[in-house]
């Protein structure tokens, strides 16, 4: 699978949302951190749809 920018790529065994860890992977590839006290799934999907 060739992964390119916007590649989703599907949660792996363990997965959880937490914000501490998801905003260490975000820092990881250079993305901005998350504010949200809930990482809000259904709302992440809409803001990809809308751009």
């Amino acid at each position: 699978m060739d992964l390119t920018v916007g590649t989703i790529i599907p949660p792996y065994e363990g997965f959880t949302y937490d914000k501490n860890q998801i905003n260490v992977e975000r820092l990881k590839i250079g993305l901005p951190q998350l504010e949200d006290n809930k990482f809000d799934l259904e709302l992440e999907k809409s803001k990809k749809h809308l751009s």
